[in-house]
């Protein structure tokens, strides 16, 4: 490999920053145990799992996803409750569909980028601001399409109408 070429391969990564993911749920009278039927245990990643693991011990949810707007939608149509990003389900909160499930554990969900290591400072920083305030400041009543199913994998934990 030539030197330009290992220049160009060289990345750095960073922590962008920290989502919140909480415990929603449709029903008010759904409680802080999740091994109740209808909980979607949405894939966060390890970190997510194990503090999950320790905050529920003995938990077998009868449903697995890996995406949370997936799990999102399913839950909304069919009931049921999980961990999902606030910001994904602050419209439905709102609008009285779910709520935060009161004495629920916290979870974070970190967002990392990884840039060339050869980026320019003047370049970068502006980007990963951009980056930032897209993530945080997400636009409130956004509906889960299609188009955007596959967005914003980083999620809160809610209960669906039925669940």
């Amino acid at each position: 490999m030539s030197e330009v070429t290992r220049a160009l391969h060289k990345t750095s990564s960073m922590a962008l920053v920290q989502l919140a993911l909480l415990a929603t749920a449709a029903l008010l009278a759904w409680t802080v145990s999740v091994v109740e039927a209808g909980y979607v245990h949405v894939d966060w990643g390890p970190d997510f799992a194990l503090h999950h693991a320790v905050s529920f011990p003995g938990a077998t949810p009868n449903i697995f996803v890996d995406l949370g707007p997936l799990a999102l939608s399913y839950i909304l149509m069919a009931g049921g409750s999980g961990y999902f990003r606030l910001s994904a389900v602050e419209p439905h909160i709102a609008s009285g569909q779910v709520h935060l499930v009161p004495g629920a554990p916290r979870f974070s969900y970190p967002v990392y980028v990884v840039y060339s290591a050869n980026a320019d400072d003047a370049t970068l920083g502006p980007a990963l601001d951009g980056l930032r305030a897209i993530i945080v400041k997400e636009p409130k009543g956004r509906r889960i399409s299609s188009a955007n199913i596959g967005e914003n994998r980083h999620d809160a934990n809610v209960r669906g109408p039925r669940g």
